[in-house]
C-alpha cells in the first residue's frame, strides 16, 4: 500500500495543509498536511522537498539534485509506471526515481499528455554558493542549496521553445487578442464572463470557436456556470 512508504503521513486520513479532511467543504486537494514531527525527522533536502510538495500535492514534482531531476514517493510511482524510470537506492521507505536534466522536456511532455501537472523545482545556487551564504549569514542553517519552484506545466501551458506541449490552442487565443483593437475592452469582457454577466458575443464566440484545454480562475472567481 502507498501509505506504507510514508512513515508519519496518514494517507487513510489525509488532510490538506490547513489540517482539513476531504469531508470538509473547504478541503483543498492541491495541498497536503505534513506533520511537524515528521518533518523534524527528515534530512535537510527532504524537508525542502516536503515544503514544496505540501503546496503542490496535485502536481508531479521534478526536484533538481545536481545534474538530475528526482521524483519521490507517490511522484516516484508515477515516474516508474508512466516514464518507465528505474528505482533508485535501497531504502524501501524512500521511493525515488530520477533522470538526467537534458531530458526534462521529454519527460514533462509525456506526463502532460497523460493529464498530469508537472512542477519544476530548480537549484538556485551551487554548493559553493550555499557554503558562502551560510558563512556570511553567521547563523546556523541547514546545509541545503536554495531551491525554487520555477515552472508549472499543464495541458494549457507550454515551454518557451514550443517543443513540449502542443501550443495550437494558446496561439489561437493569442491571435484573437492581438487582432483586437481594444485590449482593455477584451480584459473587461473576460472579467464580465467570469462574473456570469457576459453581454459581449465576441468573448463567448472566442471560447466556442477556439476549443480550450484549460481555463484558469483565481481563487475568488465563481466556479459555477
Amino acid at each position: 500500500k502507498l501509505k506504507d512508504y510514508f512513515k508519519g503521513l496518514d494517507y487513510e486520513n489525509i488532510r490538506d495543509k490547513y489540517n482539513r479532511l476531504p469531508s470538509d467543504p473547504d478541503y483543498d486537494p492541491t495541498t497536503l498536511y505534513v506533520p511537524p514531527q515528521y518533518l523534524k525527522e527528515q534530512t535537510a533536502v527532504m524537508k525542502q522537498f516536503w515544503e514544496f510538495k505540501k503546496d503542490n500535492f496535485d502536481k508531479v514534482l521534478f526536484f533538481k539534485l545536481g545534474k538530475f531531476y528526482e521524483l519521490f514517493f507517490d511522484d516516484a510511482i508515477i515516474g516508474n509506471q508512466i516514464l518507465e524510470l528505474n528505482w533508485m537506492g535501497n531504502d524501501p521507505k524512500k521511493l525515488h526515481v530520477g533522470f538526467p536534466e537534458k531530458v526534462v522536456q521529454e519527460k514533462t511532455n509525456i506526463l502532460v499528455k497523460e493529464g498530469y501537472k508537472v512542477a519544476i523545482v530548480e537549484q538556485m545556487e551551487t554548493p559553493e554558493q550555499m557554503k558562502e551564504r551560510i558563512k556570511s549569514s553567521g547563523k546556523k542553517a541547514d546545509k541545503c542549496v536554495a531551491r525554487e519552484l520555477c515552472n508549472v506545466y499543464t495541458k494549457g501551458t507550454f515551454f518557451k521553445d514550443n517543443k513540449t506541449v502542443d501550443t495550437t490552442n494558446f496561439k489561437s487565443w493569442f491571435d484573437t487578442i492581438i487582432d483586437r483593437d481594444d485590449f482593455k475592452s477584451l480584459k473587461r469582457e473576460i472579467r464580465s464572463f467570469y462574473n456570469k454577466n457576459a453581454k459581449s458575443e465576441n468573448i463567448i464566440l472566442t471560447f466556442v470557436n477556439y476549443p480550450n484545454l484549460e481555463i484558469v480562475l483565481s481563487s475568488d472567481s465563481p466556479a459555477e456556470g
